[in-house]
């Protein structure tokens, strides 16, 4: 019998409108080159579709925090939408499932999906990755993948880039874990390119405004602390400019879609190829598409101002930068690697170019004090008349992601870093003793200045959810809060293994 994959995109990813996932494209056409019949289902579009804001907070700040308790009527309409959605990918009759885990927060919503599929078909495969596959749990003293292999939730984990090995997945059906190696420059080229037939683009809200998801590059050329993308892509690997120009071409032809974003740490972290891919743009397709992506602030010199009339010729007309502070000291101690001087001759390069700016600035970093704090409200302050091109993403409050240079014990050491361990999870209840003050509780309260602020400059990102955002933080601080007077007392004693995944819940 020839196998049927389904092929899974997971909550919670915080964009969906017009945002379609490339991962289940990617796959489709992986397998139609093998001749397998797929089909891509996207929950986290159904996942904020279907349940209403309030009940996505609460579900949102449980799946962030699992130790938050939520009612019975809100775990209800959760599991029901988690039954529901099972029903619909079974309906297709799949010999397996492919999920994709865009983070760790995609967890308990993959424990879930996969627990109901077994229930009802244990003879499916399942196969499960991403980037959320890999994480270590401290409560349970095991990796989150060796949990859902011990309990037959999952047969398979790929851990790393498993494009080349698929189609022989598909016919050994080798269980277990499976460690793969990055993707050099040449194997990045040959992967096909992403198939979007399944998906009904109407859901993604009006075509015009949709954008299709693109990869010139994996990883990063900076490390910085807070960053687990080195953990993911140890080394800067990219495409041809040429070939990612040709890619863009072919789907606006096939799909009608001019529009493109990019899924890489920095477009603009190899000069040369995204040179080379602006200039095949501007002579075989001018004036018709329009691209986005990360971008890192450059100095004159690495980046002259041709470079930007390039890209904007080449039809960028948006860029996410990684600001992160408006304190150089606290992106010092980032690795940010940019000084103010090289962040104001790239913001005035792209104001003179016409390219909207999206600044992400990060709130409560270990070493940031009141004043490092005012110098990303000043820094927004000298901006503020320029809001038709500048806008601010309030990224959240700093969080201790595992895998990330910071989270390493001599970072911890360097800024006596207490780690708050409430049933395992570190990433927001942590306090620098060096830095006493930038408490939780003091950081939401930066937060929610940086959002005011944002608002009365009308600076804010067109359809970010500034309030949904506060209720899930308001939620882990209330949380947070209660612990801190009552604190949990963490078992030294090794964790025993459950014999039955839910014994864990």
């Amino acid at each position: 019998m020839k196998d049927k994959v389904a092929i899974v995109f997971l909550p919670w990813v915080a964009e969906y409108k017009n945002h379609p996932p490339l991962a289940p494209a990617l796959l489709k056409s992986i397998l139609l080159e093998s001749g397998v019949e797929s089909r891509t289902f996207d929950l986290n579009l159904k996942y904020q579709e279907q349940l209403d804001d309030a009940v996505q907070n609460t579900i949102t700040s449980w799946i962030f925090t699992p130790e938050i308790k939520i009612s019975v009527n809100i775990f209800t309409q959760y599991q029901n939408f988690i039954k529901k959605q099972v029903d619909r990918i079974l309906l297709f009759d799949p010999t397996v499932i492919m999920i994709s885990l865009f983070s760790h927060q995609s967890q308990r919503v993959a424990e879930d999906l996969c627990f109901q599929i077994k229930l009802k078909n244990p003879k499916i495969f399942i196969i499960a990755g991403g980037s959320g596959v890999h994480i270590h749990l401290n409560q349970f003293k095991q990796r989150w993948c060796d949990i859902m292999l011990n309990n037959n939730l999952v047969d398979t984990v790929l851990q790393g880039e498993g494009e080349h090995i698929i189609e022989q997945l598909l016919v050994d059906r080798k269980h277990g874990v499976i460690s793969l190696p990055q993707l050099d420059n040449d194997e990045l080229v040959d992967l096909p390119v992403p198939n979007f037939d399944d998906y009904v683009f109407s859901e993604y809200g009006d075509i015009k405004d949709i954008s299709l998801p693109i990869t010139a590059s994996k990883g990063c050329v900076r490390n910085c602390t807070f960053c687990d993308v080195a953990a993911i892509w140890p080394k800067f690997r990219y495409r041809r400019g040429k070939n990612v120009a040709d890619e863009m071409i072919g789907i606006y032809k096939k799909y009608g879609i001019n529009k493109f974003r990019f899924t890489d740490s920095l477009i603009n972290g190899g000069l040369k190829p995204f040179r080379d891919m602006n200039t095949y743009i501007v002579e075989n397709l001018p004036n018709v598409l329009e691209y986005n992506g990360q971008f890192i602030a450059r100095d004159s010199k690495s980046m002259p101002p041709s470079d930007f009339e390039l890209m904007k010729q080449g039809g960028c007309n948006k860029v996410w930068i990684g600001i992160e502070s408006g304190s150089e000291a606290v992106r010092n101690h980032m690795k940010k690697k940019f000084s103010d001087v090289d962040l104001h001759y790239t913001a005035e390069q792209l104001i003179e170019k016409n390219i909207t700016q999206y600044w992400n600035i990060i709130v409560g970093y270990p070493t940031e004090t009141e004043q490092d704090w005012q110098a990303s409200v000043d820094l927004i302050e000298r901006y503020k008349k320029y809001n038709h091109l500048i806008k601010i993403v309030p990224v959240g409050v700093f969080q201790l992601l595992q895998n990330t240079p910071i989270t390493k014990s001599s970072s911890l050491a360097e800024l006596e870093i207490e780690s708050h361990i409430n049933g395992g999870y570190t990433e927001y209840a942590w306090v620098s003793k060096l830095n006493p003050t930038n408490t939780f509780t003091s950081r939401v309260a930066r937060y929610k200045e940086l959002l005011e602020i944002i608002t009365e400059y009308k600076m804010f990102v067109p359809g970010e959810r500034l309030k949904a955002k506060l209720a899930v933080l308001e939620q882990q601080r209330t949380f947070y809060e209660k612990q801190d007077k009552n604190p949990i007392q963490v078992s030294k004693q090794p964790i025993q293994e459950p014999t039955n995944f839910y014994q864990m819940q």
